[in-house]
């Protein structure tokens, strides 16, 4: 027997159908691989905005990765690939808000804590969003806060202080208390942006306003640096590597990644994607010894470990015991009766109705 034939295939078979197998195919490597690809991009963005400071100040890295990002998201807006909801007067204020916290703050905290720390550490501290996430809910809910959850912010607050103690300032000496702030201001602000987000996201989709929060973010930077002085100077004496970080901090990490993982949530739930977010540090902590040639010290291996496993733990749900089945008073489970014998104690069978109540059938 030719085993061969046992194999599935597309051959022999109608030009349509095999057609169809072969979408299937390519339908189901690209939902696997676009979370891959987000974390990837994500990861090689702490690559880029080193890169990108050779050449800019950190003001005008954020604002060519933002005013590029807008266009971006404006041409996917032109061409229907994002829905678009216009955001509602009512919800202008925390609008506002998502802007500052998730463009503003984030942003330029970020590309300021890496003129002072490596490109490694700094996506290790970047790790700490989903522990500041904890920490501000449970200002909200303490309930939130349990044995559990306390041991992970517990360990990631450890190896992120670990990651941050093992790096040193440019000038080769320890970190200054305001260089630390700046470390923890962007996950802060970030955990910021998530909380206020969660409403609005039900209400205006996740792609739709993550777009429009990076449009309106783009303008306002665009707008505070053209009036800075020097900048056409600074534009015009950048490197080209400089323009190629700052143009691939646009494409590939902010608009194709999140264009990638908003396809993902499309078909996966948020817990099931949440493992590739451990991976953007590992592609970081990689990229970042081979492009930049960063070592790898004891301190960011083990802090970084430290880190990844207390917001593993942080994460972590706990599990939920499945229902029990158990016996009658008896001890006995009752024997097969014959189709037509009466059932004297089974109560009869109930249906919930759309208005909550129960019913008899």
């Amino acid at each position: 027997m030719d085993l061969a034939l046992d194999r599935p295939s597309s051959r022999g078979l109608p030009p349509t159908a095999g057609g169809e197998i072969m979408k299937a195919r390519l339908t189901n490597l690209m939902h696997c691989m676009a979370p891959l690809l987000a974390a990837l991009f994500w990861g090689g963005a702490y690559i880029w905005i080193k890169m990108g400071l050779e050449g800019f100040s950190p003001l005008t890295l954020v604002t060519l990765r933002f005013t590029l990002t807008a266009l971006g998201f404006l041409a996917l807006f032109a061409v229907r690939a994002i829905s678009f909801r216009r955001i509602r007067l009512a919800d202008a204020p925390r609008f506002a808000l998502l802007v500052a916290s998730g463009v503003l703050v984030y942003h330029l905290s970020l590309v300021a804590a890496e003129t002072v720390l490596p490109a490694s550490a700094a996506s290790l501290i970047g790790q700490m969003v989903a522990v500041f996430t904890i920490g501000l809910s449970a200002v909200k809910r303490p309930s939130v806060l349990k044995a559990r959850t306390v041991v992970g912010v517990a360990l990631a607050l450890a190896g992120a202080l670990l990651v941050i103690w093992g790096g040193r300032s440019p000038s080769g000496g320890a970190l200054s208390a305001w260089a630390v702030a700046v470390c923890f201001a962007a996950p802060l602000s970030m955990a910021c942006y998530m909380l206020l987000g969660k409403p609005m996201v039900e209400r205006y989709g996740a792609a739709n306003l993550t777009a429009q929060v990076c449009i309106a973010g783009g303008a306002i930077l665009t707008a505070v640096t053209a009036f800075r002085p020097g900048v056409m100077q600074e534009l015009s004496s950048a490197s080209v590597t400089a323009w190629v970080a700052a143009g691939c901090l646009a494409l590939f990490c902010t608009v194709a990644a999140y264009t990638l993982w908003f396809h993902a949530l499309s078909t996966r739930s948020a817990s099931q994607l949440s493992i590739y977010s451990y991976l953007v540090p590992v592609f970081s902590v990689a990229a970042a010894a081979v492009v930049l040639g960063e070592p790898i010290t004891l301190p960011l291996a083990l802090g970084g470990a430290v880190v990844i496993a207390g917001v593993y733990v942080t994460n972590r749900k706990p599990r939920t015991a499945g229902p029990v089945q158990t016996a009658p008073a008896s001890g006995r489970l009752p024997r097969n009766r014959p189709a037509n014998a009466p059932c004297r104690s089974r109560p009869p069978h109930r249906r919930t109705t759309a208005g909550g109540t129960l019913q008899h059938r």
